[in-house]
């Protein structure tokens, strides 16, 4: 049916576009529709029109705009550069006959910001005009912006007898509302404007907005905000002669004459081709395009007794889909079909029992992995989702006994399989399997079911095995179950070591992602790093370094140097060969790649330490599985940055507590020394103040207590 349907619609299509490539070439093309957007606003559209003696017009127009929030490159700018005359306007007709077209060239068309900086602009051609993208394509501006954009305009004036007209759509139409429009008209000097008007709202609208006309210049003002798609146009005349107008300022319009003439030879000639290629196509309808059909509902088979179905069939049958040649179908349909069954229990394809060949079909077509056992012989046949689950062990494993190509995982799998041989449904949930489909044991998780499938006589012929693999999805959250665990272990540390230690002490319990882990602190005189915690290795290991010289050769030991020097992860893919063989983490095979994470505090210019980790023997280093290295780096990053923070923070606590301590001995060693003498002096003041009433004149007596106030104030001190 859909090699049919598939045919039907080529034919159409050589018969559409012959008829539309004439009707193509005809249509009248408008301008692109300008869409609608929300969340900005053009708070102000100023244009300045100065019509020159020419004809041409230099225009000037200043866009106030207001992105607000958003995030955006900057703004469109359509112009008109060719428009259709009007056959039907006896006014128009007389500078622009039917049948043609008016063109509009527009030149020096430039761009800046408010404050005279340029602007990038590119254009594109768009229906009946130029599309100008105003802005930086590699930069996002918001809130309010103001674009001044200069151009010239030819041909835009209209010639009439007694006045020559300008008749213009200022502002376009804009996918946001323009809150203010405000448009001047300049014409040459000596130039009376006669006549003026000014229209507002959608196109065609006779909605007036207000203009003044004084001497030469006409201003013109909108007096509501113009919705989206709304716009200003404007009219303004001058007598005749002011200007020099283009004597040619239209052009034909393009039809399908102009790329096609035919003499009536070669008319016939096209015709004779075009209708043999229809019948070409009604032929092949025909004879190729409808589906074959079975008798039977067994089209598993290579069956003779399968007839073309008639063209107008009332009757429903089982119609066997035939795709086309260059369509390759399912894979395991194909492989299904040439694979030789003779050669397993369940024998050629033509003896199968119909319940088998109904469950295959219903395998086949799904795309949940399926896998269905078979017979005594307990034969396998899946469909292109399960093979995804055999990895390496597909094409052997089509037709292979069951518990012969999953031996690894009867362990787990053998019960629940033969409790559905027996007529019962067994359902397992995220199960741990280790697996041996890639070349090496992987550990990997699944959900999957075993059916009992009845066969015709009512027995128990097979089991349909569904699977869901949940590796990624568990693994995914034993891994962010590591990192927050990191997280919260490491929030308390007050020094670097213990960051370190306790990011080590999180990891013991997440050995089955990091059978290993050893954090060296690197120094900034050259000296060799220090391991500061590790987990997972022994101390016997030859792995657990405690000290390695910068500069080592990376042969004999962790390249540390190589992650210092550069800053970038390094990975360790013979660590038997560098340090030997590691027992560690919940299975019995040594880790054969390690990973070097470069530990950068910010701020730092190099690495403060390296994060070596071991990567699970069970599984493959996935760029998933890298990643989560790389996040649990950075945890152990920030539990060392707080580490140290707080370092600083207790060694300036103690550089002030010990100024405090020298500053009071300080006191207190002159507070001695003074005292000592001015004990000494104040002795003999004491004395001589005692018999002042008969030996000093008052004179001394006083200068005697001044001498003795300060220094019983200084000995005080």
């Amino acid at each position: 049916m859909f090699r049919s349907i598939g045919l039907a619609v080529i034919g159409l299509a050589i018969i559409g576009a012959s008829v539309g490539a004439a009707f193509v070439l005809t249509l009248e093309p408008a301008l692109a529709d300008p869409g609608y957007e929300s969340g900005w606003v053009v708070n102000q559209f100023k244009a300045d029109y100065t019509v020159r003696s020419d004809g041409s017009i230099d225009v000037k127009e200043t866009i106030a705009v207001d992105f607000a929030n958003l995030a955006k490159h900057g703004i469109f700018r359509d112009l008109v550069t060719s428009q259709k005359c009007d056959a039907s306007n006896p006014k128009d007709h007389a500078v622009c006959p039917g049948g043609r077209r008016r063109l509009y060239g527009i030149t020096d068309f430039r761009v800046s910001y408010g404050d005279g900086s340029s602007v990038p602009v590119s254009n594109e051609a768009i229906r009946n005009g130029q599309r100008y993208k105003i802005g930086d394509k590699d930069i996002f501006v918001s809130g309010r912006n103001t674009y001044v954009i200069s151009y010239r305009i030819a041909n835009a004036l209209n010639p009439f007898d007694g006045f020559d007209e300008l008749y213009w759509n200022i502002s376009g139409e804009w996918a946001v509302p323009i809150t203010k429009a405000v448009t001047t008209i300049t014409m040459p000097v000596g130039a009376t404007t006669t006549a003026a008007a000014c229209f507002q709202g959608p196109a065609g609208s006779a909605e007036t907005c207000s203009f003044e006309s004084r001497a030469n210049v006409a201003t013109f003002t909108t007096g509501d905000t113009l919705a989206r798609a709304e716009q200003m146009t404007i009219v303004a005349q001058v007598p005749s002669g002011i200007v020099r107008l283009p004597t040619s300022t239209t052009d034909d319009i393009r039809t399908f004459r102009d790329f096609f003439t035919f003499t009536p030879l070669e008319f016939v000639l096209t015709g004779i081709v075009s209708a043999l290629c229809l019948g070409g196509v009604v032929w092949a309808f025909w004879r190729k395009g409808r589906d074959r059909r079975y008798t039977s509902i067994f089209y598993l088979t290579n069956d003779a007794t399968e007839e073309t179905e008639p063209l107008f069939a009332k009757d429903n049958v089982v119609v066997e889909f035939l795709p086309p040649d260059d369509l390759r179908p399912g894979e395991m349909g194909t492989l299904i079909r040439a694979f030789d069954w003779s050669l397993t229990p369940l024998g050629p394809i033509e003896s199968w029992p119909g319940s088998l060949r109904t469950t295959v079909s219903i395998c086949l077509a799904s795309d949940l992995p399926i896998c269905i056992i078979w017979g005594p012989g307990l034969v396998q046949i899946y469909n292109d989702g399960y093979r995804a689950i055999c990895g390496g062990k597909h094409p052997k494993s089509l037709g292979q006994n069951f518990p012969e190509c999953w031996r690894e995982a009867w362990p787990v799998i053998g019960e629940a399989h033969d409790s559905a041989l027996s007529g019962n449904t067994a359902f397992l949930e995220t199960q741990q399997i280790f697996l041996d489909r890639h070349g090496y044991t992987e550990e990997c998780f699944f959900t999957f079911s075993f059916s009992p499938i009845r066969d015709d006589a009512g027995r128990v012929g097979g089991l349909f095995h569904p699977v869901i693999e949940m590796t990624a999805k568990m693994q995914g959250e034993r891994r962010t179950q590591a990192l927050r665990d990191v997280a919260s272990r490491t929030a308390n540390a007050t020094t670097v070591d213990e960051a370190c230690t306790l990011a080590a002490h999180a990891l013991a319990g997440h050995d089955r992602d990091i059978p290993f882990a050893l954090v060296y602190l690197l120094n900034t005189d050259g000296t060799p790093a220090r391991l500061a915690a590790s987990v997972g290795m022994s101390a016997d290991d030859l792995g657990n370094i405690e000290r390695v010289a910068i500069g080592s050769p990376p042969s004999v030991s962790w390249p540390l140097s190589e992650v210092a020097l550069t800053g970038l992860t390094q990975i360790v893919d013979n660590v038997e060969e560098r340090v030997g063989r590691i027992t560690c983490g919940p299975y019995p095979d040594s880790p054969r790649v390690a990973l070097a994470l470069a530990l950068r505090t910010p701020g730092s210019e190099r690495p403060v330490g390296v994060l070596v980790t071991g990567v699970s023997s069970r599984l493959r280093l996935t760029s998933g599985y890298r990643d989560f290295h790389e996040l649990l780096a950075a945890a152990v990053t920030t539990a060392v940055a707080n580490g140290r923070a707080f370092e600083e923070e207790r060694r300036k606590a103690e550089a002030l507590a010990e100024l405090d301590r020298t500053k009071t001995a300080f006191f207190s060693n002159v507070s001695h020394e003074f005292r000592t003498p001015l004990t000494l002096m104040l002795g003999p003041v004491e004395d001589m103040l005692a018999r002042s009433h008969t030996e000093l004149s008052p004179a001394a007596k006083g200068q005697l207590e001044v001498v003795n106030r300060n220094g019983m104030r200084l000995l005080r001190l």
